[in-house]
């Protein structure tokens, strides 16, 4: 799986330097627009001298010299401190799945501020997990330097969280017959839902194409490339704009194995 954090860089998420950006681009067209207008021939009389005070003097503007804070560089400059541990468990995703078809998961909240607490980079929600998704483990732990991945698996259809979490989606192959706008409206909202129980990574949606024997049901989007791009391309860009990574998955050729994967060894 591909986690597509740089892909979501370009979908309107503001940053203090636009903000700078912007305001410095609009005080600059003010100041263009009531700049003071030519002087007039030189045979036109001057007017008579007038006294000039402080306040009918224009305002200067003084450059801030307070330095900005990096939170990237931050990040960075503190993880080089960590111990080789700490690094290791960044590396870590943690799955918590318990439950079964519309039955809720059981896993207890404290079993995820555990792996939490010995620095797991990154906690897998399984679609069932209620009390997980309810609880205030997830979003705090989103609060630090270092904010927690808090992943699910959203397709859609069959493999998508229960509706107490979120509207259900059709599944990816009728979504597919839907106009890429439809698409990725119906996916930011679905996100936006995911995002308000602490989710910021989303293994969805499937790139696999449709295989002869299908495999992966109706989980995949079409057998044509070009249309899968299109339409997966759009619930990706979604996700991003709710907040929420996307992930491409499974992996070359799943589309035409022989049985899916998630039951038996594929050929």
């Amino acid at each position: 799986m591909m986690i597509l954090g740089d892909g979501c860089g370009g979908s309107g998420f503001p940053t203090e330097d636009t903000a700078v950006a912007t305001t410095a681009a609009t005080s600059t067209s003010a100041n263009a627009t009531t700049a003071a207008p030519a002087t007039t021939a030189a045979t036109t009389a001057a007017p008579a001298a007038e006294t000039t005070t402080t306040a009918d003097l224009p305002a200067t503007t003084v450059p801030s010299t307070e330095k900005k804070s990096d939170p990237v560089a931050e990040t960075v400059a503190a993880a080089k401190r960590w111990p080789t541990r700490q690094k290791l468990a960044q590396l870590m995703f943690i799955g918590f799945n318990t439950g079964f078809k519309d039955t809720p998961g059981t896993t207890d909240p404290s079993a995820a501020q555990a792996v939490i607490d010995a620095g797991a980079g990154g906690v897998f929600v399984g679609r069932k997990e209620l009390g997980l998704f309810n609880s205030p483990v997830l979003p705090a732990a989103q609060q630090g330097l270092l904010p927690l991945l808090v992943a699910t698996a959203g397709e859609g259809g069959r493999v998508d969280p229960l509706p107490q979490v979120a509207d259900p989606l059709p599944p990816a192959r009728e979504m597919g017959t839907w106009n890429p706008d439809r698409i990725r409206e119906a996916a930011e909202g679905h996100g936006a839902q995911l995002r308000a129980h602490a989710v910021n990574v989303n293994f969805a949606p499937m790139l696999d194409l449709t295989g002869p024997r299908e495999p992966l049901g109706d989980r995949t989007w079409s057998s044509d490339p070009a249309t899968v791009t299109a339409t997966a391309g759009a619930f990706a860009e979604g996700m991003c704009a709710s907040g929420v990574y996307p992930t491409f998955k499974h992996f070359p050729g799943h589309g035409h194995s022989d049985v899916d994967a998630d039951y038996e060894p594929a050929t």
